[in-house]
């Protein structure tokens, strides 16, 4: 099985040996933001997608194949919609 944004976002972090702060910073990305995602609570907007491909040094494209797939995560908590409000 491939495996999950929130699997992909963890092991790049800690292969870093970045805590989830570090790596919020790093990538631009809000810290809230990040940890929802990388729990599998919350999907990233196009342009949190796009910092977090850059930060992990992967293609937008394995991103979006996770986002497509569904990954395997728990959306219960942010309506569903993929959005997680940030811009």
């Amino acid at each position: 099985m491939a495996p999950t944004l929130a699997e992909m976002m963890a092991r790049a972090r800690r292969k870093r040996l970045f805590t989830q702060e570090d790596a919020a910073e790093a990538s631009g990305i809000p810290l809230t933001s990040w940890q929802r995602y990388e729990s599998g609570r919350g999907l990233p907007s196009a342009y949190n997608a796009r910092a977090l491909a850059t930060w992990m040094q992967i293609e937008i494209d394995q991103i979006a194949a996770c986002l497509r797939n569904g990954s395997g995560e728990d959306h219960s908590d942010d309506g569903g919609d993929g959005n997680d409000g940030t811009a």
